[in-house]
This record gives structure tokens, C-alpha cells and sequence, in this order.
């Protein structure tokens, strides 16, 4: 708990534990990303079966309950910001609230859908008189133009009800479309109004952009006529079906992606947390400096790419002298430190790490040196040799230690037993 408060070395530790962070990231990105493509994908694949048994009700006259079918299509408008750039938002609102009452949109789609309807009116009709839902003398009653205008709609009202209705122009889309027993002719006739329509609306107010962007759909039982005693199949009075779009999927794997990256982040954070409070090994300059030890210098093992980078960013944050070579630097000015001091002694390189790197730090500065003789030996804990050694006045120690390997309590051991035998310790160097 000794480093509880340093905010600095947290930092510092959290950098050093990047792999752990961009892991945890990318498995929250995966997981919230890959539930929701999965569902949603799932959903949008089967949708076109679930569809077809949501409107099974109506697709046997023989067994099953007549039911009204308002099909919508979802317009996105883009309006202009003033009369320079295209009609604005009021202009377009007031316009397709004006025209879908109007006498040559309705007649030109009339003129093509009219008799459809009108056949799809006689097996309406019968089949709400099966039901119970009008009297023995509505069987006879002749459908006629005004019977098919009242099928149109716009935002989910029909053409009257429209044109009273109080709009907001801060809107962006805008509802078009026709009701209908049969679901194939409503959707047709429903994309005839919505062109007629929009052409009749930038005809009179001039050209924008718009984009159908959805489709709404409404399933809903006939409204029965006074007196009469219904006999109903259906378990709901009405029920919807919502299509799920590509570009549905495609805006909910971007916020699955956006929660992944944070809520990743944040877990990553608390667990590099839980590891910078419980290690019990050296990982920061801080930690190497407990040991009383002068810290010869620091570098990088592995010579790997951005070692400049990477020495210039540790120094800013931790400070020291971090070798942007590596450790070459390193080793050549302990040799000319140790060769100014006392040419005569000779230098043992020891530590906790591997004695693999021991090899090759004393390796390294024998090379380098000319009048000193240096060697190396395994750590006090894993060999008497490093004792024996110890107690010759003519051997000074050098410690290697790594961030990340070596153990506090290890180091903290070696200290304490080589300052028993009153060896001298030049210092240490600490490698990454």
C-alpha cells in the first residue's frame, strides 16, 4: 500500500501495462459489439418469416379473422435553411398536408389501384359480415371513390384528420401512406401516393432531398357496426411489426462499439489497479530507488523499435537516466565511472534476474572495459559463490535488476546480505 498515493507512478505503471488495457478493450468491444450484430443480424435475417406469421390472420379467408393492414412509408426530408437553399421544413410540412387532398394525386393513383380495391372491397365485405362486424344490409353497399380516399394516410391519420392536424415543422419525416385487407396491394398502392405525392410537393414548392428510410406496418381489427355481436379469433386488437434495417444494425454495432471502448477502459483501469497495489515486483524507477542503492541507469534489454521514443517518454514521466540505445550508452559510461574510481578492483555483475542477462551485461562491459577485469555471478539466494566473493576487498558488485522479473523481496535480501559482508555496491543497473 506504499504506493496508494502516488497518482504519478499509477500513471506511469498503467502505461507500462498497455497490453492488459488495449486486451481489455478489445474484449469489451467484442463482447458489446458481437451481442447486439448477433441479435440483431438474428432478428433481421428471420424477420421476413416473422412477418409472414404475424400476418398469417389474414392470408386464409376460410379460417381466419379479416383485418385492416396500414402500410407506411417513412420519409426523411432535408430541408433547405432558408428560400436561397431549397424550401424549408414549414414549406415542405404545409405542402404535403395541403396536396394529399388533392384531386389529381388522388386521381392518378385512383386510376390505377381503384378497381384492385374495389375487388379486394367484395372479399373485405363479405368476410366482415362472417364476422359480425357489419349488418345484413351493409352487404349491398356499393364502394365508391370517396370509400377508397379514406384509405390514404398520412402520419398514421387518415386525409381529413391530416389536414386539421396541428404540425410541428422542426420535424424531419414525414408518413405516407394507404390501408388495405390485403397487405400486397396496400404496399403497392402506398408507394404510388408516396411518388405521386412527393412529385406534386416539389412541383409546387420546388426540389429537396428526401429519402425513404423505413417501413411502417399496422395490423388492426375492423371497427364493428352497432348491433351487430362480433365472433373474434384474433388474441390482440391490434399488433405491429417493426422491420429491422441494415442501417439499424450497422448504428447499434457503432454504439456497441463506443460502450466496448468504455466500458473496457474503465475495467482495464481498475484492474491495472489491483495489479500496481499486489505486485511484488519492481516495475517503476520509484520502486528501484527504495533500495538505497545508487541507480547506475536504466535501458531496454531487447533492442526493439521507438527505443528513442520509448526512453524520452519514460523520462518524462518517471525521470532518471533511461539509455535511448538500449543500453550501450549505459554500460560505457559505468565503465569509465568505474575505471575513473579504482582501476585496480575488480567488478562482479550480480542480481535476481536471469542469469542469462547477467551474462550478457558482464559480457557487454568487459568489452567495453580496459583496466578493470569484470565478471559475473549468479544472485546470493541462488549460489554461495556471490558470499565467498563477497568478502574480498578488491571485488566491488554491481547489481542487475529488470522491471517486470525481479522480485522486491529478492532484492531487498540481496541488499541486506552483500551490506552484511560488507561488500561494496557500485549500484545498480535496472533493465526493461
Amino acid at each position: 500500500m506504499d504506493n496508494f498515493y502516488d497518482v504519478n507512478d499509477f500513471i506511469v505503471f498503467l502505461f507500462k501495462k498497455w497490453r492488459v488495457v488495449l486486451v481489455v478493450i478489445i474484449l469489451g468491444v467484442a463482447v458489446f459489439t458481437g451481442n447486439r450484430a448477433v441479435s440483431m443480424i438474428g432478428s433481421y435475417m428471420s424477420q421476413d418469416e416473422t412477418s409472414e406469421a404475424e400476418v398469417s390472420p389474414v392470408t386464409d379467408p376460410d379460417s381466419t379473422e379479416p383485418m385492416w393492414i396500414e402500410i407506411q412509408n417513412i420519409i426523411k426530408i432535408t430541408p433547405g435553411q432558408d428560400e436561397n437553399s431549397g424550401p424549408t421544413a414549414e414549406q415542405i410540412i404545409e405542402a404535403y398536408r395541403k396536396l394529399c387532398r388533392s384531386s389529381s394525386v388522388l386521381d392518378t393513383v385512383s386510376e390505377e389501384w381503384y378497381e384492385s380495391e374495389k375487388e379486394e372491397y367484395q372479399n373485405r365485405i363479405k368476410k366482415f359480415h362472417d364476422y359480425g362486424y357489419i349488418l345484413d344490409k351493409e352487404l349491398n353497399y356499393p364502394y365508391a371513390l370517396r370509400d377508397f380516399y379514406t384509405q390514404f394516410l398520412i402520419n398514421n391519420d387518415d386525409l381529413n384528420s391530416a389536414s386539421r392536424t396541428q404540425y410541428t415543422y422542426d420535424e424531419r419525416y414525414i408518413a405516407v401512406g394507404f390501408k388495405s385487407t390485403d397487405e400486397s396491394l396496400a404496399r403497392n398502392i402506398t408507394n404510388t401516393y408516396t411518388e405521386t405525392l412527393t412529385a406534386a410537393v416539389q412541383e409546387s414548392i420546388g426540389e429537396f432531398s428526401y429519402e425513404i428510410v423505413d417501413e411502417s406496418v399496422l395490423y388492426d381489427l375492423p371497427g364493428a357496426s352497432a348491433g351487430t355481436q362480433t365472433t373474434r379469433v384474433a388474441s390482440s386488437s391490434s399488433a405491429t411489426a417493426s422491420l429491422i434495417t441494415v442501417n439499424q444494425i450497422i448504428v447499434q454495432c457503432v454504439k456497441g462499439v463506443i460502450w466496448g471502448i468504455i466500458i473496457g477502459a474503465v475495467i482495464s483501469i481498475l484492474l491495472v489497479f489491483l495489479m500496481y497495489m499486489m505486485t511484488r515486483k519492481i516495475y517503476l524507477l520509484s520502486d528501484a530507488k527504495k533500495f538505497n542503492v545508487p541507480i547506475l541507469g536504466m535501458g531496454f534489454l531487447k533492442e526493439r523499435g521507438f527505443l528513442k521514443i520509448r526512453s524520452r517518454f519514460h523520462t518524462v514521466l518517471e525521470g532518471g537516466n533511461w539509455d535511448e540505445t538500449g543500453h550501450k550508452k549505459l554500460v560505457k559510461r559505468i565503465v569509465e565511472t568505474v575505471e575513473a574510481i579504482d582501476s585496480d578492483k575488480e567488478v562482479c555483475v550480480t542480481g535476481t534476474c536471469r542469469v542469462e542477462c547477467l551474462e550478457k551485461i558482464a559480457h557487454e562491459l568487459s568489452e567495453a572495459a580496459s583496466e578493470i577485469k569484470i565478471g559475473f555471478v549468479e544472485g546470493i539466494q541462488e549460489s554461495g559463490k556471490a558470499a565467498k566473493i563477497a568478502g574480498n576487498e578488491n571485488v566491488s558488485f554491481i547489481l542487475v535488476e529488470r522491471f517486470g522479473e525481479s522480485l522486491k523481496d529478492n532484492i531487498e535480501y540481496e541488499v541486506t546480505e552483500l551490506s552484511k559482508l560488507e561488500a561494496e555496491i557500485l549500484g545498480m543497473i535496472v533493465l526493461e
